[in-house]
């Protein structure tokens, strides 16, 4: 389906829940505890996606929070792939405990992965959010033999905390076919109002690398690889340098909210929709319809939702 400025919209980001077992400064304040959300059952989700792949949808991202701490995970990427015309289904995750279960959610249709992870160190690890890096690292291991390519690990960037492991992550990207993806922080929650950004011109400067073609449009990372290398590192700027004009994804919560665009709180209600297919459908086309040309963070339009809400 396209928008009201040209766009093909094909790609869905559904979050399963907002809970989360780390503690990410620009996802969460430390301060704040999820509240209890009566999240969407895997029946809901098998409905709604039914009908996002009638309006052409052929792209699902499992999202949260943190997908993990759904037990019913491995049915609902089932119930999920399993939908006529949807022709991907990935996840973002944080890997905590993902090792346990991978091989169970590749065999449920999972085919791909992104792989949050902001230091290579354990303890700074433990320290940015309370997790185990053995735990993120033993799961790309595991995704690797598993051939679940393209591998996607996000880094989100943050100058004079992890930023001197910008060498570390890249060796990675040369080491194995993997795709390191340093991503801009965006002004939404605790850490919004400050200056974390790197440029990646300086980043790239005095290395033999050269663009990489984008996988798909819209795609939001440029990548750059070079002789030796694996893999990629890429750079998403939604900030500085935005991709507004090739969006091609909406977003749901997981409480059945719709929401076009990450940046703009304009959502509507889908699930008191569910069970009429017709309405359902009305509601998903009108949010997409009401998707806006652009995000207005340089202009301090800024969400009112920490990231765990909306869904990263």
């Amino acid at each position: 389906m396209k928008d009201r400025f040209g766009r093909t919209i094909d790609y869905v980001r559904l979050s399963l829940t907002s809970r989360c077992n780390l503690r990410c400064p620009y996802c969460y304040g430390e301060e704040i505890k999820p509240e209890p959300a009566d999240e969407l059952r895997p029946d809901e989700i098998a409905e709604i996606v039914s009908v996002l792949a009638e309006l052409d949808i052929q792209k699902v991202r499992l999202s949260g929070g943190e997908p993990l701490l759904r037990p019913d995970l491995e049915e609902i990427i089932s119930a999920v792939s399993k939908t006529r015309g949807i022709r991907e289904t990935v996840m973002t995750t944080n890997a905590q405990g993902l090792t346990q279960r991978l091989r169970a959610l590749r065999n449920a249709g999972l085919i791909r992965l992104n792989i949050s992870l902001d230091s290579l160190q354990t303890e700074r690890y433990r320290n940015m959010n309370g997790g185990s890096l053995e735990e993120v690292l033993s799961s790309v291991d595991m995704a690797l033999a598993l051939d679940m390519l393209p591998l996607k690990i996000n880094c989100v960037l943050l100058g004079g905390i992890n930023d001197d492991e910008i060498e570390e992550f890249i060796n990675m990207a040369r080491e194995r076919p993997l795709q390191i993806r340093f991503i801009e922080l965006m002004p939404i929650g605790k850490l919004s109002g400050q200056d974390w950004r790197r440029d990646p011109a300086e980043i790239l400067k005095s290395r033999e690398l050269k663009p990489v073609k984008a996988e798909y449009p819209g795609q939001p990372a440029q990548c750059w690889s070079g002789p030796g290398f694996r893999g990629s590192i890429g750079f998403i700027r939604a900030f500085s340098d935005p991709f507004c004009r090739n969006c091609n994804r909406i977003r749901i919560s997981s409480e059945g909210r719709i929401r076009p665009c990450l940046a703009d709180d304009t959502e509507w209600d889908i699930r008191s929709a569910i069970g009429n297919p017709a309405r359902l459908r009305e509601i998903i086309m009108t949010a997409m319809e009401g998707k806006p040309e652009r995000h207005r963070f340089s202009e301090g339009c800024i969400p009112s939702k920490f990231m765990y809400r909306i869904g990263g």
